[in-house]
Order: C-alpha cells, then structure tokens, then sequence
C-alpha cells in the first residue's frame, strides 16, 4: 500500500507559510501538532513561516503566484482549465 507521502512524484524540499498573522501561525501550529501524530518528522521540519520577501528570494520567479509578481497561476477561467486538465489524461481502457 503506498502511503499519501509517497503518492506524490515528486516531495517537496521546502513547504512556505507566508503572510500569516499571529492568530493565522497559532492555528496552523495546532494543526502541525495534531499532523505530528501521522506524519514523519522530517516532513514537518519542511514547514516554515517565512516572509513572502524571503519566499521570493528562494522560489523561482516562473513558480510563484502572478499576483505576488510571478509567471505562475494566473488561471481566470478555472472551467476550461479543469477541461484541458481532463483531455490531457489518457482514456482508460475498459
């Protein structure tokens, strides 16, 4: 049985909270607290609050979000994306 953490083709290196208030990083801590009990600790130690400064500086521009001044996301039409997303996976033969 493949576990969810190997489900993914590829882990991520680092996982970014960027932008949250006090109130926001203590709800996210309690969730990284209850997460702990079901994840490694080496996923866990991935996560890190971060200045979006800092996280721009680290992701390359063609990854990060057009509306923190990056080349990625930017999809206005969520249904035709959804629709182009789907003819791209092969039929599965019945």
């Amino acid at each position: 049985m493949i576990s969810f953490g190997q489900a993914f083709p590829l882990r991520p290196q680092r996982i970014f909270i960027a932008g949250a208030s006090m109130l926001k990083r203590v709800f996210i801590n309690g969730l990284i607290k209850f997460a702990s009990l079901f994840v490694k600790a080496k996923v866990l130690g991935r996560i890190e609050f971060a200045e979006l400064d800092r996280v721009l500086s680290e992701v390359p521009i063609q990854s990060a979000p057009a509306y923190v001044g990056g080349e990625a996301g930017g999809n206005t039409d969520i249904l035709l994306w959804t629709q182009q997303r789907l003819e791209g996976f092969a039929e599965p033969k019945i």
